[in-house]
C-alpha cells in the first residue's frame, strides 16, 4: 500500500530498523485516528500488512532481481571463470564469486553463498556448484577456471 511504502521510505531515511513501525507507532497511529477521525479510520490501520513482512518480500524480490541479472550475464558471457572460498565465522558458508565479460568489460561479482556441514569434502563442494550451476541454466562449457581460495585457520 502507499502507506506502508511511506512508513518504510520515512524509517530508511531515518537509518532505524524497519520492524520499529510495529511498536510503539502503529498503536499510536491507530490511537490518533480514532481520536481525530473517529473508530472507522482507525480500523483500516488494521488493513495494513505487517510492515516487516512487507519489507522482506521487497527484499526478497531485490535480491531475486539481482540474481536473475548476474545469471543473464553470464549466460551471455563467452566465457566465465569461479572462485570459492569458505568464510568459517559463526557458521562454515561456502561463498562462490564469478569472473565474466559484460558489453566488452570485465566484471567480478558475488555469485552465492550456502551453509556448509562441519564435514565436506571437495565432492560435496562440486555438488553445491554444480546444483547451482544446472538450476539456472549456466553453461558449463564456457566455465573457463575454477579456483579454491585457501585461508588459514
Amino acid at each position: 500500500t502507499e502507506t506502508g511504502k511511506n512508513a518504510s521510505f520515512r524509517i530508511a531515511k531515518a537509518d532505524k530498523p524497519h520492524i520499529i513501525f510495529e511498536e510503539p507507532y502503529l498503536p499510536l497511529a491507530k490511537e490518533l485516528a480514532c481520536i481525530m477521525c473517529g473508530k472507522k479510520a482507525a480500523k483500516q490501520l488494521d488493513l495494513l500488512p505487517p510492515l516487516k513482512d512487507t519489507v522482506t518480500h521487497r527484499i526478497i524480490e531485490m535480491v531475486d532481481d539481482i540474481k536473475s541479472t548476474l545469471v543473464e550475464r553470464i549466460k551471455m558471457s563467452r566465457c566465465f571463470s569461479l572462485q570459492l572460498d569458505e568464510s568459517v565465522v559463526d557458521l562454515a558458508n561456502s561463498l562462490v564469486y564469478v569472473q565474466y565479460e559484460f558489453e566488452g568489460t570485465s566484471h567480478e561479482d558475488f555469485l552465492f553463498c550456502k551453509p556448509l556441514p562441519t564435514r565436506i569434502t571437495g565432492e560435496h563442494l562440486f555438488q553445491l556448484l554444480n546444483e547451482f550451476i544446472e538450476e539456472n541454466g549456466i553453461d558449463w562449457i564456457k566455465c573457463v577456471g575454477v579456483v579454491q581460495t585457501v585461508l588459514e585457520r
